[in-house]
């Protein structure tokens, strides 16, 4: 697994698209000690302060989908619906600042979290954990969903079969590539 964040050029799986330039300063997790942003990656990021005090977990999230260091800003594609490819882990919980639950069955339409905690290894911005390892809410990125390339299409004579479930170890922190489908700001 990477620990930066994913790079494959294939991260948008359908066209819905609703751009928009947001400073990279407004956006979180990204900078040490996660990874640092830099043009053709393509994290999921909230954009807005990452406190409770501030709105969280009432953020809008995008995927990134370009970034300028000359001017500070980003372009964020935050349309619902949009299908990206993004790092996930399986941690559902945590207990004094450590992963403490994990998932071993990913299953389609299982609900995925922008999560800035410590536990997720450093390119990681997803898991499926509705607070984060501090017990502050995290913001709803979207939904594991059917990657339009793998859809399955029993029934009608194709070689397609579901991905999901996906089954990885219940016992550890274990980070898979899935397809999102992105809330943008419709997730709370």
């Amino acid at each position: 697994m990477s620990t930066t964040f994913y790079s494959n050029t294939n991260w948008s799986r359908n066209q819905v698209r609703n751009h928009i330039a947001v400073p990279l300063a407004d956006t979180w997790p990204q900078g040490a000690p996660k990874d640092t942003v830099e043009d053709g990656l393509h994290p999921v990021l909230a954009i807005g302060p990452a406190t409770a005090a501030d709105g969280r977990p009432r953020q809008t999230v995008g995927i990134l989908v370009t970034y300028n260091a000359t001017s500070g800003q980003v372009v964020m594609n935050i349309g619902f619906g949009a299908l990206v490819k993004a790092y996930v882990t399986n941690i559902t919980g945590y207990s004094g600042g450590d992963a403490n639950a994990w998932e071993d069955s990913l299953n389609f339409g299982r609900a995925v979290y922008v999560d800035d905690s410590d536990d997720l290894p450093a390119g990681v911005t997803l898991s499926l954990s509705p607070a984060n390892d501090a017990a502050v809410a995290n913001p709803v990125a979207g939904w594991l969903w059917h990657d339009p390339d793998e859809l399955p299409d029993t029934g009608i004579g194709g070689g397609n079969s579901s991905v999901y479930p996906v089954s990885v170890s219940g016992a550890a922190t274990v980070t898979s590539t899935l397809t999102i489908l992105l809330a943008g700001n419709g997730g709370y």
